[in-house]
């Protein structure tokens, strides 16, 4: 047992030393200098619960090492001892330990630790605090030992120490994820800003699931993120665009040799494989120079003072460190604004020489072509051969076509969007008989219908949701055409009452297959819509047509007999013309005869 001076008691069990608990004054007893933990439940309902059951748990203590003032100081339990003082009760049960000053915190620590459900940013100010009092010597085993965690989850803990104080706020505020914090941790203060000013300018609208209407901010995925961070700061150097071995690149000289190749500094870098460049600024420098030489070598071969520098992805991509000088983005359909390829035999005033200096690395596999390829284009967007609206072939004929070759030409238009047409009108007559059906009758079933329709939208292709839209008539074309700035999604959602989810989700699936041909049978044939595979499941908006009995048929009927009349009026007027047109030459020339 120890001595009565130190005021510790114990117990032997077996070979084991056990400390008692015993009523101690609780106006010997002062709280701790070191453990700043503050209770969730208050110390008012703290004191309520005692009062009723009576002290379920002895408070630790140790003998005050503060000369002069009370006899302990509380290692475990303030809040106990303040509902205990609350109460008036003179005595506390307390264990009293011999803890010296880092034993005590260290198991405050570990205590709070477990108490609570600490932020990942607690866990490792925590762990770095008692990395502290163990001494420079302690070992990651030994500190995850001591509180009871692998060696890997105190190792990614401590590494959150070492992010800029930027990036814990936005941990912090959650603006980003553990995942995010993870990734940026490795990293020089000046690339996890780059990095974190990169995520939240991407951040993306996304539905929050506790209410449909309002949204919230969500940062590139963690995904995402990594590939940034590989791309713009751990350059691998066996893809490198240049050659590594070049001594007159960069400052640096050779990539083998350079003090910045993790193959260099292996201890600093063991979770990485391979050959990596940590120096951004170099590697773009170098990357930069080959692009610089090569594009001089095209203009020396093609004999013109400057070849346009063309990009084959997206702009949003070239961005960053790496960033590369590029004059513009070919465009690769008939929606999107830039240059456009020229193929041999089909060039016009405008088509120049372009060597292509940048290819993102998300472009489609198919397109084979390769930094440093040249080839032909045009950048007059008011081309008619390779520019008109709708056109990505530019094989757009510049004479206007006349009389009956009109009417075949527009005879084939109509045929080509029919399909188009039917769906549309398929749609609209959809929604109108939605609308009319009934609702949920339960409130609560109501909301999470809103909340699912919310979602379902979430995920509608543009594409999809800009037709639905156009189907019922919503939005019209302006006189200098196209339709302006148009929130497709805010513009379908608004079509539907608050009051009517139901009809705004089946409108929502209809809608998702808006703008694919149904195959055969899918107009006719009633099919479960729940018992195939997405990809291989019925067409949704003629499947929900059958079941709210829509006359598909009636439809297509009408909009072809429309399209039949229109061609035979049409033809009918281009015959008037041309019969006027004979009568006038032909009284014209009897006329000069007589």
């Amino acid at each position: 047992m120890a001595s009565a001076s130190a005021g510790i008691e114990t117990i032997k069990v077996g070979t084991e030393s056990l400390l008692l608990a015993r009523e101690i004054p609780i106006s010997d007893i002062t709280p701790s200098q070191t453990n700043r933990y503050i209770p969730s439940a208050s110390i008012d309902e703290l004191a309520k619960s005692i009062d009723k059951d009576g002290l379920l748990q002895p408070i630790t203590v140790r003998p005050n090492p503060i000369k002069g003032g009370a006899k302990f100081e509380i290692v475990l339990g303030e809040a106990r001892w303040k509902a205990k003082r609350k109460l008036n009760h003179k005595t506390i049960a307390a264990v009293v330990a011999p803890y010296d000053d880092v034993q005590a915190q260290a198991v405050q620590i570990v205590e709070n630790l477990h108490r609570t459900d600490p932020t990942p940013l607690d866990e490792a100010s925590a762990y770095g605090n008692m990395r502290k009092l163990l001494g420079k010597s302690a070992s990651i085993g030994e500190l995850a030992m001591r509180v009871a965690k692998t060696e890997a989850y105190v190792a990614q803990r401590l590494k959150l120490l070492d992010l800029a104080t930027e990036v814990q706020n936005a941990l912090k505020q959650e603006h980003i994820a553990l995942g995010h914090a993870l990734l940026l941790a490795p990293l020089t203060r000046e690339q996890q800003l780059t990095t974190l000013k990169w995520l939240l300018k991407g951040f993306e609208e996304r539905i929050d699931e506790r209410d449909w209407e309002n949204r919230v901010k969500q940062a590139h995925s963690v995904t995402a993120t990594k590939r940034f961070i590989e791309d713009n700061f751990m350059l691998a150097l066996e893809k490198a665009p240049f050659d590594i071995n070049a001594k007159d690149l960069g400052p640096n000289g050779p990539c083998p040799s350079c003090q910045f190749n993790t193959a260099n500094a292996g201890n600093l870098f063991p979770d990485i494989k391979g050959a990596r460049c940590t120096q951004p600024s170099c590697f773009a420098l170098k990357r930069r120079h080959t692009i610089d030489i090569m594009v001089a070598d095209v203009a020396k071969k093609e004999g013109i003072a400057k070849p346009y520098r063309l990009g084959l992805g997206w702009a949003r991509e070239n961005e960053g460190p790496m960033k590369i000088a590029v004059d513009g983005f070919l465009a690769r359909d008939s929606y999107s604004d830039g240059p456009r390829l020229v193929a041999k035999g089909n060039e016009c005033k405008s088509t120049r020489a372009a060597v292509l200096v940048y290819r993102s690395d998300r472009v489609e596999t198919q397109i084979k072509a390769k930094v440093g390829d040249v080839t032909a284009i045009c950048t007059n967007e008011k081309c008619d051969k390779h520019h008109q609206q709708n056109s990505g072939s530019g094989t757009a004929s510049k004479a206007p076509l006349k009389g009956m070759a009109f009417v075949s030409h527009k005879e084939g238009n109509l045929k080509k969007s029919r399909g188009e047409r039917i769906r549309w009108a398929v749609f609209k007559a959809l929604c109108e008989t939605i609308l009319k059906g009934d609702e949920p009758a339960t409130k609560p079933f109501g909301e999470r219908l809103q909340i699912v329709a919310g979602l379902a939208a979430s995920h509608l292709y543009h594409d999809n949701a800009r037709d639905a839209v156009k189907a019922l008539g919503l939005v019209q074309r302006q006189k200098k055409g196209g339709y302006g700035q148009v929130d497709w999604d805010e513009k379908l959602r608004e079509y539907f009452p608050k009051d009517k989810p139901w009809a705004y989700l089946m409108a929502i699936m209809a809608a998702d297959d808006i703008r694919q041909e149904p195959s055969k049978g899918d107009e006719k044939e009633s099919i479960d819509l729940y018992s195939k595979r997405y990809n291989g499941g019925p067409h949704k908006l003629f499947w929900l047509a059958r079941h709210y009995k829509i006359d598909v048929a009636s439809i297509t009927k009408a909009i072809e007999a429309g399209d039949k009349a229109a061609v035979d009026k049409m033809t009918a007027n281009v015959k008037a013309r041309e019969a006027k047109g004979k009568t006038k030459v032909k009284a014209k020339v009897v006329k000069t005869a007589s």
